[in-house]
């Protein structure tokens, strides 16, 4: 937050994603001429490409798509990356529990994310539910958000492109903490009860239901 603020103060103009931010930028005394709200750039490559059919999708994943089907990203804390392995070792207990159908890309390369992909292969080597895509792509990765159920974890995407598809997310931990989400979006902590009982939520008929028609805060793409 520190890099943050200081690439905010040291820049000329600024082109933010939501409201919220642009008052945010204008209260950090930035004069309100500079400050342009643009929406989130990587929405407007969902007007662009085209998304792959559920076959192709399958085909990817290894998977059938006819059963309910997560799309899991954990990324390692930067602040928290010694606590990397309980972390994983939380959120794959949850999805143990629950035995959904569940397809995992990797996550970045920051400090442990070594530790992730390890449990991940274990994971699925353990259950034939389970499949794992080291790198989808654009294309890839948006037709997953197209026909998944639901997304858990803490990557950005469950933030900011998400809601574009209305799908519902679980958000595990702090890594997206004071971002703008959208009612979509469930927060929970590192605690396997908590996870389960929100994903279970993310299920629900009247959870999935009441995303009907929602607009995305970041933008229509344009």
């Amino acid at each position: 937050e520190q890099i943050r603020h200081s690439i905010t103060k040291m820049s000329h103009m600024h082109f933010v994603s939501t409201k919220e931010y642009y008052d945010r930028v204008i209260q950090l005394g930035e004069q309100p001429w500079r400050v342009e709200l643009s929406g989130a750039p990587s929405l407007d490559l969902l007007n662009e490409i085209k998304l792959w059919s559920r076959k192709k999708v399958e085909e990817r994943i290894n998977l059938s798509l006819k059963l309910p089907t997560i799309l899991a990203t954990l990324h390692p804390v930067t602040l928290e990356y010694e606590d990397t392995s309980a972390h994983v070792e939380c959120f794959l207990k949850a999805l143990e529990h629950l035995k959904i159908q569940v397809v995992f890309t990797y996550p970045n390369s920051d400090t442990s994310g070594r530790k992730i992909i390890d449990k991940i292969e274990e994971f699925v080597e353990k259950y034939n539910w389970a499949s794992r895509v080291e790198n989808f792509g654009q294309e890839g990765y948006f037709s997953m958000l197209k026909y998944a159920k639901a997304m858990v974890g803490n990557s950005s995407s469950g933030i900011i492109e998400s809601a574009s598809f209305q799908i519902p997310v679980v958000n595990i931990g702090d890594r997206q903490r004071g971002r703008v989400k959208s009612f979509n979006v469930i927060d929970v902590g590192y605690d396997k009860n908590e996870i389960i009982k929100a994903i279970n939520k993310a299920l629900s008929s009247d959870f999935n239901n009441s995303l009907i028609g929602m607009k995305n805060p970041y933008g229509d793409g344009n």
